[in-house]
């Protein structure tokens, strides 16, 4: 039984408590310099510097990419794309301090990106990732299989645009995903068949003319002004994003998501399908004689009285809002959410359950009295 502890110093038990401490709990450790068990400095060729601060390295045989990635905790995934490595080509991305952060494996024969490979618990977005994708191209390496994760997308004739260069007007035959640490320079009209997601990217230009067939997703998305000619088939989700307004015209098919933006209030004119999600938005004001199809969550909003002539097909919840009553006129398909103390009169037309809000859901009540 004592076997394994043999020669164990004080040191060595204190650093691998420690270790132990970090992974439990996601604290990140020391930036380490990408050498082996051995201490013996990886071989490798560079490549290219990024404007972070990362650079690109080419590494030298299987003995570089076992060293470099030594210390990574690999997933099942991971660890198979690593085993196939034998006779590709192996790249590292490090940080300024020379810690490898992504490995990108490339078939020596198709000189194409087959594997992508990160540490466990490491960010899913590659650093800079347009100039990761150039310097590729530049040593006639293809990311094709891989576009979204260099930031590109490809048109409907099969040219692929950097995120950070896109032309004027870009026609999508295919769902696009953009997750980028470099600003994207949008089309100024965009035209897609399937969806369209651009998540946690800064826009350096923002598009004029949006059409997109499937669901327009902009989350977390930083300098972003909502396209003013805009027509999306399915679902717009705009949460998170630090847009204050929406065009004064425009069409969703079916749900709009506008929760925790600084949007204030709702166009005049407008078209959506079903369900508005407002929660945690800046609202503050609706028109007269709004009607929404399905559902209408405006919980936690700064909104202070509901207008007259509102009518909602679905559930409306108000909890969290600074209404203290609702109008006579207001008509409610669903369920009506509010604060305890809201006055509700018995002429509000009412299809489901009158509903307080508390701290650990929702409770159905009786509807008082006038």
């Amino acid at each position: 039984m004592g076997g394994r502890n043999v020669g164990f110093s004080t040191k060595e038990a204190v650093a691998s408590i420690m270790g132990a401490f970090r992974e439990k709990h996601g604290i990140e450790g020391e930036e380490r310099a990408p050498v082996a068990m051995t201490g013996v400095k990886v071989a490798s060729t560079h490549i290219a510097d990024l404007p972070s601060g990362y650079s690109l390295h080419e590494l030298s045989g299987e003995n570089g990419l076992f060293a470099e990635t030594a210390r990574w905790r690999l997933g099942t995934a991971e660890q198979s794309a690593l085993a196939r490595n034998k006779g590709q080509r192996s790249l590292s991305i490090r940080s300024a301090a020379g810690n490898s952060k992504f490995i990108l494996i490339v078939d020596s024969t198709l000189q194409s990106v087959v594997a992508i490979v990160s540490d466990i618990g490491t960010v899913s977005s590659i650093p800079n990732p347009c100039h990761v994708g150039r310097a590729l191209l530049a040593r006639g390496i293809s990311v094709d299989q891989h576009i979204h994760r260099f930031a590109m997308v490809r048109d409907n004739e099969g040219r692929r645009h950097f995120i950070d260069a896109c032309p004027d007007r870009v026609e999508l035959g295919s769902d696009t995903y953009v997750h980028s640490t470099d600003p994207a320079v949008l089309p100024k009209v965009i035209v897609a068949d399937g969806d369209f997601h651009i998540v946690d990217t800064q826009i350096a230009r923002n598009t004029v003319s949006a059409n997109v067939r499937g669901t327009l997703g902009l989350r977390n998305v930083r300098g972003l002004t909502v396209p003013s000619h805009l027509n999306v088939g399915v679902d717009l989700c705009l949460q998170m994003s630090d847009a204050d307004r929406l065009p004064m015209r425009f069409s969703v098919g079916r749900d709009l998501d506008i929760g925790l933006t600084r949007i204030t209030e709702l166009p005049d004119t407008f078209h959506v399908g079903r369900n508005i999600i407002a929660n945690g938005a800046s609202i503050s004001r609706l028109r007269g004689g709004l009607t929404v199809n399905g559902n209408f969550d405006l919980r936690d909003c700064p909104l202070s009285e509901v207008a007259w002539g509102l009518e909602v097909g679905g559930d409306l919840n108000l909890s969290g809002t600074n209404i203290k009553a609702v109008p006579g006129d207001c008509a409610v398909g669903g369920n009506l959410m509010v604060d305890e103390g809201v006055a509700v009169p018995s002429t509000v037309r009412l299809g489901g359950k009158l509903m307080y809000a508390r701290p650990y859901g929702y409770e159905t009540v009786s509807r008082p009295s006038n």
